[in-house]
């Protein structure tokens, strides 16, 4: 077919542009588990988008300032079900979520070696 004698054409693609596209696909992946949704070690399933950890993290700071959190207080689940917390198991919780989320983040991220 005279294939052979044909001189080959550079890819059209930018390879920058495609690094780049697959980097944000990549980032997408990852924000969307890391800032969705957990389950805990109970099996209860929580909400962790960005508003719920910003709350949750001035939460922490006003615990470890000296608040008290009333009797029943509650955490809603991701389903809206009232979980009653105290300060002990809300920082549990808090403390899953961020050690979940420091795995979750640094397995991603992480160059093969």
């Amino acid at each position: 077919m005279g294939a052979e004698d044909r001189e080959v054409s550079a890819p059209a693609d930018d390879m920058e542009a495609v690094r780049a596209t697959a980097k944000a696909m990549i980032d997408g992946w990852v924000s969307a588990r890391m800032y969705g949704r957990f389950v805990d070690s109970q099996g209860r399933v929580y909400s962790v988008h960005r508003s719920a950890r910003d709350w949750m993290t001035g939460l922490e700071a006003k615990l470890a300032g000296g608040m008290v959190l009333p009797d029943g207080w509650t955490w809603d689940d991701a389903a809206g079900n009232a979980i009653v917390h105290t300060a002990a198991t809300f920082k549990q919780l808090t403390t899953e979520i961020t050690l979940w989320t420091d795995v979750l983040y640094r397995t991603c991220t992480r160059a093969p070696s």
